[in-house]
This record gives structure tokens, C-alpha cells and sequence, in this order.
């Protein structure tokens, strides 16, 4: 049976829902559970920096919850706004820097390593904005085998079964190195889709357009140009 990533993820927040209402109750907006959750994952930074692996697993579980729950109470209080989702997605990119940034520390001079861990970082970034960039220009991106729920959920259980080798290889570095790999391969998912689509709009832009209009032609070049910067 295929796994439908949009239907699982309703399933977990109804789940959560009695949650949702509690902490709601007890006073916090969405805004204040974002910013928790950016100072777990932190932590989470720090305690990997320092090789505990279950503390930083445990600090990433809650910090990933709290990135689940505050999307859930926005839409629960109606206090869903267009301020709350850049700060939700700003401070999600910079929760993930501090969890890479502690696990860069934690792999010196292990130099392969450590360039595995910039790569899932960086790949990590480009996945996000890539789909930022699609939906700023009004494409639907939410394609891809690495998203960042199925990332945090990897982190997570790589954390916890840290100690676990493999033919003498860490489950830990084995899930960097798949993070590494994964996070590029959907981000040129995206870059595939979001210009499939986006061809597609514009062939029906251009077949709307009236073709002797020449004020037409210069909106279409200076538009051309616009895109290539």
C-alpha cells in the first residue's frame, strides 16, 4: 500500500490534538512554542557537540513536536497569519543549522565526516528553499523523499541507536551519510516538478497572450530577464 506522507501527517496531528488544547489552555501562542522549539533544538546542538547522544535525541524529539503543534494551534485558535509562517519556517532553518553545527563539532578531525555533515545541511536548506521559491512564484511543492518531518524523525532514531554499529560503520554516520544523499535527491525533485509545472504555466500564459501587441512582447522580455537574475 502506498504512503500517503499528507494523510499520515493528519493522523498525527489529530492524535496530538488533545495536547494542542491543553497547552493552549495554559496560556502559550504558536509564536512562543516556535521559539521553544528553536531553543530544544539548540540544545539538542550542544548536547550532540558533546557526544550525548540521548540527551540531544530527546531535546530534538520535543523540539520537533513543538514544530508540529505550533502549526496546529495557530489553526485551532484562528490566529493562523502570514507573520506566524515566516516565523515558523525562518526559525525551523535555523533550528536545523544548530543540530548540524553541534554534530559538525562533534566529528573533528574526522574531515569525511564532517563534510557528509555539510552536505546534509546544505542539502537540508536547498530541499526547504526550494519549495519557499516554488510557492513564491504560486507553484505547489510538496514533493520529495526527505522532507523535514521524515529528516527529524532520522535524526531522532539515528540519536538513540547511536551506540549500534554496522560492519564497524555508525548507525549515526550511516544516517548522515543518508541525509547527505537524500536531502540533494529531493531537492532536484523539486527543481524537476516546480519546472514542469511552472512550463506549463507559462505555455498557457503565452497562448492567452495576444501575439501582435507589442507591449505584450516587452512585459514577456523584460519578465524573461527578471527570471534569468
Amino acid at each position: 500500500m502506498r504512503l500517503n506522507k499528507t494523510e499520515l501527517q493528519s493522523r498525527v496531528r489529530r492524535y496530538l490534538d488533545p495536547l494542542t488544547g491543553l497547552i493552549l489552555r495554559l496560556g502559550f501562542s504558536p509564536d512562543a512554542l516556535t521559539l521553544i522549539g528553536l531553543v530544544l533544538s539548540i540544545l539538542a546542538g550542544y548536547h550532540l557537540a558533546r557526544g550525548r547522544y540521548a540527551i540531544a535525541s530527546t531535546f530534538l524529539l520535543f523540539g520537533g513536536l513543538c514544530d508540529i503543534l505550533d502549526g496546529s494551534m495557530a489553526r485551532r485558535s484562528g490566529r493562523s497569519s502570514r507573520r506566524g509562517a515566516f516565523l515558523d519556517s525562518t526559525l525551523d532553518r535555523l533550528a536545523e543549522i544548530a543540530v548540524f553545527i553541534g554534530l559538525f563539532w562533534h566529528y573533528q578531525n574526522q574531515m569525511t565526516l564532517q563534510l557528509l555533515t555539510v552536505l546534509a545541511l546544505t542539502g537540508s536548506l536547498m530541499t526547504s528553499y526550494a519549495r519557499a521559491r516554488a510557492e513564491g512564484l504560486g507553484a505547489e511543492c510538496k514533493v520529495g523523499l526527505m522532507e523535514r518531518p521524515e529528516r527529524v524523525v532520522l535524526l531522532i532514531i539515528a540519536l538513540y541507536a547511536a551506540p549500534l554499529r554496522i560492519k564497524g560503520i555508525g548507525l549515526l554516520e550511516i544516517a548522515v551519510g543518508a541525509l547527505a544523499l537524500l536531502t540533494y535527491v529531493t531537492t532536484f525533485q523539486r527543481i524537476a516538478h516546480v519546472i514542469i509545472r511552472l512550463r506549463a504555466s507559462d505555455e498557457g500564459d503565452s497562448d492567452r497572450t495576444t501575439p501582435g501587441d507589442p507591449h505584450e512582447r516587452r512585459g514577456k522580455v523584460f519578465s524573461f530577464g527578471s527570471r534569468r537574475r
